[in-house]
């Protein structure tokens, strides 16, 4: 999510997002599976520490926070359940998620999509390649 103003917070969440799409290629192969987690707003010591006046304004627009209980679930999710790997869960308000948090779906190519091929082509050509050294 783009926010002005904070251009180094938004390239350190990006690369964090690439780091889990670049490992999940080929970690899963050798038992290691790798996610990313996705924090929304949690009133926390920290974010109080930026200022009351602020987080009230905010709060004001009816964003919504998070509760920090629904961030240790996310991560117990991340943690136990073989079948997610890849993912970028997101921790959100309950408005949006009932559980608290969800997948966001926003970094993996859509099937039929083009991008999709290439890299489908590409994964296969590179196990066959690697194969042979």
């Amino acid at each position: 999510m783009d926010q002005p103003g904070i251009s180094q917070y938004d390239i350190s969440k990006c690369s964090g997002r690439v780091v889990t799409r670049v490992l999940r290629q080929g970690t899963w192969e050798g038992g290691l599976m790798v996610n990313s987690l996705s924090l929304w707003m949690i009133p926390t010591g920290i974010i109080h520490a930026v200022g009351s006046v602020g987080w009230a304004g905010l709060f004001s627009t009816g964003i919504g926070n998070t509760p920090f209980e629904d961030t240790v679930e996310a991560v117990l999710k991340l943690a136990t359940d073989t079948s997610v790997n890849g993912r970028l869960l997101g921790v959100v308000p309950h408005d949006i998620a009932s559980e608290g948090y969800l997948d966001l779906d926003r970094d993996d190519q859509k099937e039929g999509d083009f991008v999709t091929r290439l890299e489908k082509d590409t994964i296969a050509a590179l196990k066959i390649w690697n194969a042979k050294q």
